[in-house]
């Protein structure tokens, strides 16, 4: 999940307008709307310091959560890879292996040899002795007679 930006919509005399706005001009906004507060403030009754830190850390706040977010963000990314690896290394271990397998549809059943592997649409396909068999109709698997002994 991503919050990079954030969109207003502003209805003003039957008018619709929409802007969006990224978190890095926000920052900017926030920045030039707290120098220009102090640029502005009345010298005999200057800003509280109370209320000054508060608005600091409110948008420190801000920003370590946006921190947050792109560190998950790199997470979720890393997890999803370590996932397409973990898959492909499923698929490169059966190779050799003998397999038993059974199409729900039919009840037909195959049995042999891993000799390769295709990924479609994100299912794993065996090429056992010519047949190409989806990795989710396997019901045993064991090394192949030629590894046993």
């Amino acid at each position: 999940m991503s919050v990079d930006n954030i969109s207003a919509t502003n209805s003003n005399s039957g008018q619709s307008t929409t802007t969006t706005t990224t978190t890095s001009q926000l920052k900017d906004e926030f920045l030039s709307l707290l120098v220009a507060q102090i640029k502005n403030q009345d010298p005999l009754s200057p800003m509280d310091n109370t209320q000054y830190v508060a608005e600091l850390s409110q948008f420190s706040s801000l920003e370590q959560l946006q921190d947050m977010n792109s560190s998950i963000s790199q997470l979720i990314t890393l997890q999803q890879t370590n996932g397409d690896n973990n898959y492909l290394l499923y698929a490169t271990n059966m190779l050799g292996k003998s397999v038993e397998a059974t199409d729900p549809d039919t009840n037909a059943t195959y049995s042999g040899t891993v000799q390769g592997y295709q990924i479609e649409n994100g299912e794993i396909y065996f090429t056992v002795d010519g047949q190409s068999i989806p990795a989710s109709w396997i019901s045993s698997t064991s090394l192949a007679d030629s590894e046993a002994g």
